[in-house]
């Protein structure tokens, strides 16, 4: 796992060898999740998002 932290945001990496990676960006003051995106085995294999 791999964070991130600016002076607003919080990115979240989460990486996986089957399941999908995921990505979460968090809001520093309230905590709310401003976007969220998962990546499959299939478009990681691709290069892109599927």
């Amino acid at each position: 796992m791999l964070i991130s932290i600016n002076s607003s945001y919080v990115v979240v990496y989460g990486k996986r060898l089957v399941r999908s990676n995921e990505i979460v960006v968090l809001e520093r003051d309230t905590g709310d999740i401003v976007e969220q995106y998962r990546t499959g085995l299939l478009a990681r294999l691709s290069g892109g998002r599927l």
